[in-house]
C-alpha cells in the first residue's frame, strides 16, 4: 500500500466528496468536529501501512504543514469551521490533507530504506555512529565495537539500536523508526512498483534517496524535491 496507488488516491477523493455533500449536516460545534473526525478518519484510511501522522486542526497561517520530528499533521482549523466554504478552498484544503500526509510517507519511506539498506546517509562520522550506537563495556570491548560498527554498516551490524540510529538521523520518532524497521522487506515492494509520473529522479530508489538528501534542509521549500 502506498499514498501513490491509484485506488489509495480514489478512496481519498470519495472521502472528500462525502465530507462535501454531508458538509453543512448537523449544528454548531459539533458539525466542525464532524468535518475533522471525517477527515482524521480519511488520513487514517490511507496510513495504515505506516505509522499514521497525529493529525489537530489549529489556528495557524496557511493551509496546514506536516512536522516529522513530532509525527504530526497540522490543518487550519478556519476552513472546518467555516460553514460556507467556497468550493475551490474545499478542494485545497483536502490537497493540503493528501499533500502533508504525503510527506509523512516520504519519511517513513526513508527509514525504511535505511533499515533494509538501499539506503546509506551520507556524512556520519565513525565517532558520530559510536555515540548514536551507545558503545559501553570495557576499554578493549569499546575498541572493538567501534571498529566494528564503522568498519561496515552501522545499521546492519546491530540491528537492535537499528531503530534508534534512524530516529536520530532522519529526526522522527522512534517508534515510527520501529515500525519502518519492522516492515523494512516492503521497501523494495514499493521501490519495484511503476515510478509516478511527478517522480524527478530516474528510478524510484534514486527519487527516495534524494528525498533523503534534502532532509538536510531546514523546509521542505529550500529544495524543489519533495514531490
Amino acid at each position: 500500500m502506498t499514498l501513490q496507488d491509484i485506488n489509495v488516491r480514489t478512496t481519498f477523493v470519495t472521502d472528500c466528496a462525502n465530507i462535501w455533500t454531508n458538509w453543512l449536516n448537523g449544528s454548531g460545534a459539533g458539525r466542525k468536529a464532524r468535518r475533522e473526525s471525517e477527515f482524521l478518519a480519511a488520513i487514517n484510511r490511507m496510513t495504515t501501512f505506516m505509522v499514521a501522522p497525529q493529525v489537530a486542526f489549529v489556528n495557524t497561517s496557511g493551509w496546514g504543514a506536516f512536522s516529522w520530528p513530532t509525527w504530526r499533521l497540522e490543518l487550519n482549523q478556519k476552513y472546518t469551521n467555516t460553514p460556507n466554504i467556497m468550493y475551490k478552498n474545499f478542494v485545497e484544503l483536502c490537497s493540503t490533507v493528501y499533500h502533508e500526509t504525503r510527506h509523512a510517507e516520504q519519511f517513513y519511506r526513508i527509514a525504511q530504506g535505511l533499515s533494509i539498506g538501499d539506503l546509506k546517509y551520507p556524512d556520519v562520522s565513525g565517532g558520530q555512529i559510536a555515540q548514536m550506537a551507545q558503545v559501553t563495556g570495557s576499554v578493549r570491548s569499546r575498541i572493538n565495537m567501534f571498529n566494528s560498527i564503522t568498519s561496515g554498516d552501522p545499521l546492519q551490524t546491530d540491528p537492535g539500536k537499528r531503530p534508534g540510529i534512524i530516529a536520530t538521523w532522519v529526526n522522527i520518532p522512534v517508534n515510527v523508526a520501529q515500525h519502518a524497521d519492522t516492515a523494512r522487506n516492503a521497501f523494495r515492494t514499493w521501490t519495484a512498483l511503476p515510478k509516478p509520473a511527478w517522480f524527478k529522479r530516474p528510478t524510484v530508489l534514486a527519487e527516495v534517496n534524494e528525498w533523503m538528501r534534502a532532509t538536510y534542509k531546514k523546509s521542505f521549500s529550500e529544495l524543489d524535491t519533495w514531490a
